[in-house]
């Protein structure tokens, strides 16, 4: 057996999703109101909606990883200034 095709029957066996060829895939699509196959990865890089998105998520994780940082700092040891105290 063709190793694409183990890898078509693993992929609809554990994501759930129609195994077949395009068309039959379009008439499931049609009868059920479901995809039958998911949607296509990435985006266009050239258009300004796919940038503004991919700028607000990065905006996103960086503010997350800082604040996770932070936090794990003052669990683990109080941060002191040049005359003692403690914040």
């Amino acid at each position: 057996m063709p190793t694409i095709l183990l890898i078509e029957i693993r992929d609809s066996i554990n994501k759930a999703w129609i195994l077949g060829d395009g068309r039959f895939k379009q008439q499931i699509e049609k009868k059920t109101g479901r995809r039958a196959s998911p949607n296509a990865r990435g985006g266009d890089e050239k258009s300004e909606r796919y940038r503004a998105r991919k700028k607000s998520l990065t905006l996103t994780l960086l503010i997350w990883t800082l604040r996770l940082g932070l936090g794990m700092l003052k669990q683990v040891a109080p941060i002191s200034d040049p005359l003692g105290r403690y914040h």
